[in-house]
């Protein structure tokens, strides 16, 4: 009996869970007001602080920090009005890796890595009057990441729906909202708390109308994340925070440390241009074969070509990827240059040079776009903004979409741990897949079904040894990109070193045909685990496993 082995790419967890908090401190230039919200900071152990209306300017920059302790980043306002700011705890093993800020402070960012994972905040107090809040939705844009999950969090002054509001109705001018959404829609931004919270009326601001007595509620601090961080989020609440007229947002979210294995490997067809790529495995093609004598097996020998065929496209790949990047530090500098350049003279030839960089550079960011679509496995493509943030947006779901956090069991109960996980999928894969005992009569209804049948003129043509002109015909039929096995290797790499390497191939064919084996790398397969749209059931049966 041949056997055919099928690899499941599990995945193990190690989680970071992270506690953010936002809140509008209404104010914390006095010694006593920032002591106290420290104090509350540090005694409920919150990660990551987002403060607004600091009321912080620069000549306090030095006592602030001295009063914290560990890292801050500021965007200050006035002595009165304005000013945010980012504290970090000093137990978070985080690194920094850019920081960005309005003028205004009202925005300060910062793309921030723990656990090998990158993840932008964005901390925002937004103006009160509809006009200024719309165009300050507007700014907002650039400092949202296109290539990072986000999370903006602050003083959105705003109510998006009727539940955030005490009296229900909604105020009838409001395009500052439509700007938000806007927003949110793009950068496929989700509110946390309303989220979890469909219907409930909850107030992160109120007071008491001193004219009619009346209490005012609305939920205008919030927190907005990305919508693959969903999952990650393990709890989101809105908590009394006596000090201010405002009470603070927080979540907690566990940002998953992935170990994988060694990974699904795809070659890389752009190295089929590269002069020095195709010398290199022509000449290692030439001291292969000539060793070839030594194998006893000669299926041993091709996994091992097949091998060392993926370490000599890596290396360059590596090569190519530090030429790209440098690539790219040049042509953002030149763009920056003339930029200067072309607004200090006005001139219509700088103005010419520099739209002329700025769409260089924009085909280098499409031809990485590229490299996307594989990785996706998506076979159209767009032009623009749009398409790129689409792809990173796909690849970023389907990574998601392939992590199982939750499996119920037969007998309904739930397990989440990972462990716990692998076990289950383990034990119901290995019954999936064991041999029964064959039931005659079952197997006789399906062979004596009537069916068309061959001539013996086409069964022969069908039986003995594959021909150099059948296996290249059937190489030329296959769609280009396309990676027939798990070795990744495409059919363009086939296509391009047919003349090098087609007859040892056909030769490897037809030993295996004469002795009724596949080579290992042959009998392999990755399973994907493709969940069924609409079951709630989160049970193994309602995922479908394809072998790629």
């Amino acid at each position: 009996m041949r056997t055919i082995s099928l690899i499941l790419p599990f995945i193990l967890y190690v989680s970071t869970m992270v506690s953010v908090i936002t809140i509008n401190a209404q104010g914390l230039r006095q010694n006593n007001r920032r002591q106290t919200a420290f104090s509350f900071f540090k005694r409920h152990k919150y990660d990551i602080i987002l403060l607004q209306e600091t009321h912080w300017t620069d000549e306090l920059e030095a006592e602030i920090r001295n009063d914290w302790g560990h890292d801050i980043l500021l965007s200050n306002g006035t002595a009165n009005a304005r000013g945010t700011a980012m504290l970090f705890n000093p137990r978070l093993d985080y690194n920094l890796q850019k920081v960005n800020k309005d003028c205004n402070g009202r925005i300060i960012s910062a793309l921030i890595e723990i656990d090998n994972y990158e993840i932008n905040i964005v901390n925002i107090y937004a103006p009160c009057t509809d006009v200024e809040r719309r165009q300050f939705y507007l700014e907002l844009d650039k400092y949202i990441s296109t290539d990072h999950e986000n999370i903006v969090a602050g003083d959105s002054n705003l109510p998006l729906t009727q539940y955030d509001r005490m009296e229900g109705s909604m105020p009838a001018r409001q395009t500052a909202r439509t700007e938000l959404y806007r927003l949110m829609t793009k950068h496929e931004l989700v509110d946390i708390w309303r989220q979890r919270n469909p219907h409930k009326r909850v107030f992160t601001w109120t007071r008491t109308d001193s004219t009619t007595n009346k209490s005012i509620g609305t939920r205008i601090d919030r927190i907005l994340i990305d919508k693959h961080l969903d999952n990650n989020v393990t709890k989101v609440d809105i908590i009394p925070y006596q000090h201010s007229d405002h009470d603070a947002t927080t979540i907690i979210i566990d940002v998953v440390k992935l170990k994988r294995g060694a990974g699904y490997w795809h070659f890389n067809n752009k190295l089929l241009t590269d002069a020095q790529f195709t010398q290199d495995i022509t000449t290692f093609w030439a001291d292969w074969t000539a060793q070839k004598a030594n194998y006893d097996n000669p299926l041993t020998w091709w996994d091992k070509a097949k091998y060392r065929f993926k370490q000599i496209a890596i290396n360059h790949s590596i090569r190519r990827s530090r030429a790209d990047k440098l690539k790219r530090t040049e042509l953002e500098r030149k763009v920056t240059q003339l930029q200067n350049v072309a607004n200090s003279t006005g001139s219509s030839e700088d103005t010419v040079k520099y739209l002329e960089a700025r769409n260089e550079l924009k085909q280098f960011d499409l031809s990485e776009l590229e490299a996307i679509k594989i990785r996706t496995k998506v076979e159209y493509t767009e032009q623009g903004e749009k398409s790129t943030r689409y792809f990173y947006s796909l690849q970023k779901r389907r990574q998601a979409e392939q992590n199982i956090k939750i499996l119920t069991k037969d007998n309904n109960e739930s397990c989440t741990e990972q462990q716990d996980i692998l076990k289950e999928v383990h034990a119901f894969y290995k019954q999936l897949y064991t041999s029964e005992e064959i039931i005659e009569t079952s197997q006789e209804k399906i062979f004596n079904v009537d069916c068309p049948t061959l001539s013996e003129e086409a069964k022969n043509s069908c039986e003995g040894y594959i021909t150099l002109p059948e296996l290249q015909k059937a190489l030329t039929d296959m769609e280009p990109n396309k990676s027939p096995g798990l070795d990744g290797l495409t059919s363009n790499f086939y296509k391009h070193f047919w003349n090098l390497i087609g007859k040892d191939l056909a030769d490897i064919y037809n030993y295996g045909f004469e002795h009724e084996l596949l080579s290992l790398t042959q009998r392999r397969g990755v399973i994907t685990l493709l969940f069924k749209k609409n079951d709630k059931t989160k049970k193994l049966a309602s995922y479908h496993p394809i072998n790629d």
